[in-house]
């Protein structure tokens, strides 16, 4: 359940932060999703 909400909270943080006018919305999503990813890895790392 805590898990769920790093999770939504991260995405949705990442994606805002990325959410700049790109040319597609599908680079869009690519791009936040790389770094949503690098997120998930960093907040893995601190716990662990």
């Amino acid at each position: 359940m805590i898990q769920r909400n790093i999770d939504k909270r991260g995405f949705l943080l990442f994606f805002a932060a990325t959410g700049l006018p790109r040319q597609t919305h599908e680079e869009n999503f690519v791009f936040g999703n790389h770094i949503f990813n690098i997120y998930i890895s960093f907040l893995l790392k601190k716990v662990i």
